[in-house]
């Protein structure tokens, strides 16, 4: 039997027995700890989970040790600039042995079975079809995408029914090209032209 549980905000497998190595908590060495906030209980075959916690299940522990884990060096540095900074940090940790989990065993079975679940998409997919069914029974038009805007006008960039581009009249805008000034002219001329 092992059970998911969330302690200071990350998510550790506790069993029975088992060491976690966790963020420090303020508790001296031999106190006992008791978490609340399971969020899976497994026992073999069955599976129990929480919403987001499973109720009446606790994960009772006891403080093993406090300890340090290895240092890290943070090393700033900027070139040309004589900007050099050097820091070392130990993170510290809890470890708590797992002494017992307490609290019901899971009811509900690991997974429903292939064919519950391919029962129920066909039953969602029945669902739908009988929807769209009485909404036709009604007399309401179902809804269709169309590629006219407002007013019965095809969209800019549609093709209309025939599939065929809808024409535009070139005619209203008319650009101003702008004049291109030669600078090889006659007198301008390199030699050997």
């Amino acid at each position: 039997m092992y059970t998911l549980v969330e302690i200071k905000g990350k998510q550790y497998k506790a069993e029975k027995g088992s060491l976690l190595k966790v963020d420090k908590i303020e508790k001296n060495k031999g106190e006992e700890l008791e978490f609340d906030s399971v969020l899976l209980v497994s026992d073999q075959d069955k599976i129990k989970i929480g919403k987001p916690y499973v109720k009446g299940v606790k994960v009772k522990a006891v403080v093993a040790d406090h300890i340090k884990d290895k240092k890290i060096i943070i090393f700033k540095y900027k070139k040309r600039k004589n900007y050099r900074r050097k820091q070392g940090h130990r993170q510290q940790f809890t470890l708590i042995r797992v002494q017992e989990i307490a609290g019901g065993s899971p009811e509900k079975p690991a997974a429903k079975s292939v064919e519950e679940a391919v029962s129920a998409a066909a039953g969602a997919e029945k669902g739908k079809q009988l929807e769209a069914d009485s909404a036709t029974a009604k007399g309401k038009q179902p809804k269709v995408s169309s590629t006219t805007a407002k007013g019965g006008r095809p969209k800019t960039g549609s093709t209309t029914a025939k599939g065929k581009q809808p024409k535009v009249s070139s005619t209203s805008v008319k650009k101003k090209q702008p004049k291109v000034s030669s600078t090889a002219t006659k007198g301008n001329r390199p030699k050997g032209e």
